[in-house]
């Protein structure tokens, strides 16, 4: 049998240094930091929205759908309305106090009469592919001019505010007592007043029917 040779041998050499790299490898393992886990981004909001599948308010006079903040969450800072008025039908008097209106007409024709707050008025018809604005606090109605119905879409810069929710002349005659110079010019009783403006304001966000008044 040969002799043994002293030292280490190439054995024992392989046995050691994969020992150590064995060694190494479990402490590098041990101290390394945990990989960063995967970020997964937030789903983008819903941006698109029917405003047409609305149920929104239909009546006699026409139409109303709305896409608020309620029925649109992404939508903060603008509000809309598909308005339709059938010919002769009005949207009343009415005032918005949290937001301005803006409006682009789709079809048909519509009569827009205006009040500012210092007293100023205009009356001014609109065709297909007219717009019009109007600041917060100011006055206005609409009337449908025929021959068809019209149909415009409105723009309100608060994504809170809902068409359901204007200051109308009803509601303002409605709360006013009936002793009041209006109702004297008008020579009006106050039992035939009451009786009239009540029953207007009955329906207060609606068209009503025969005068066709919304």
């Amino acid at each position: 049998m040969p002799e043994e040779k002293k030292g280490i041998s190439r054995r024992g050499l392989f046995d050691t240094v994969t020992a150590a790299s064995l060694g190494l490898a479990a402490a590098s393992a041990m101290n390394a930091e945990p990989a960063p886990q995967e970020h997964k981004p937030e789903p983008i909001a819903n941006f698109k929205y029917n405003i047409e599948s609305e149920r929104g308010w239909v009546g006699e006079g026409g139409s109303a759908k709305e896409a608020t903040v309620a029925e649109f969450p992404i939508s903060q800072s603008i509000a809309g309305v598909s308005m339709r008025l059938k010919p002769g039908s009005i949207r009343e008097l009415h005032w918005h106090s949290l937001a301005a209106e803006w409006a682009y007409m789709l079809e048909g024709r519509c009569r827009a009469t205006v009040s500012s707050p210092n007293g100023q008025s205009e009356i001014t018809d609109f065709g297909r592919g007219d717009t019009w604005y109007f600041p917060r606090g100011h006055g206005h109605a609409l009337q449908g001019l025929g021959p068809g119905e019209c149909h415009f879409l409105l723009g309100f810069d608060n994504g809170h505010f809902s068409e359901y929710g204007t200051f109308s002349i009803t509601d303002w005659v409605a709360t006013t007592p009936p002793p009041i110079e209006t109702l004297r010019d008008a020579a009006l009783q106050p039992s035939q007043s009451s009786h009239k403006y009540r029953s207007i304001c009955s329906r207060p966000r609606s068209f009503r029917a025969g005068a066709n008044t919304w």
